[in-house]
């Protein structure tokens, strides 16, 4: 029996669980980037698992709405190549380690390392 094609919105969410930007996923797909993001929230909304681009994460940790500061490029390459090397998003390595910080609140003394205690 053959598979039916995937639908656009299909082959979009893969992409986007492969860790492709929406602009790579627009290019690669001839349309617009505003039209992936478009879709791929639509896909978010009925309950699809997809995650939120390099360059989203960069400025939210959806869930909790929590702000973050913009991250360069490098920044973000280091973390797709290491959520790549683990099979995971890099919106869910960026959640995993600050779950891992805020369980151990002398790890964020350790790494910070200035001086400032901020556990009793």
């Amino acid at each position: 029996m053959k598979s039916r094609p995937l639908t656009r919105r299909e082959r979009m969410v893969r992409m986007a669980q492969d860790g492709l930007s929406n602009a790579t996923i627009a290019t690669r797909l001839g349309i617009k980037a505003r039209t992936v993001r478009d879709l791929l929230n639509k896909a978010r909304m009925s309950g699809e698992e997809v995650p939120f681009n390099a360059e989203r994460m960069s400025r939210e940790i959806v869930r909790t709405g929590t702000r973050l500061p913009p991250l360069g490029e490098a920044e973000i390459e280091a973390l797709e190549a290491a959520a790549r090397a683990r099979m995971i998003t890099a919106t869910d390595l960026v959640a995993m380690v600050v779950r891992e910080l805020v369980a151990d609140p002398t790890l964020i003394d350790n790494i910070l390392d200035d001086g400032v205690t901020s556990h009793v």
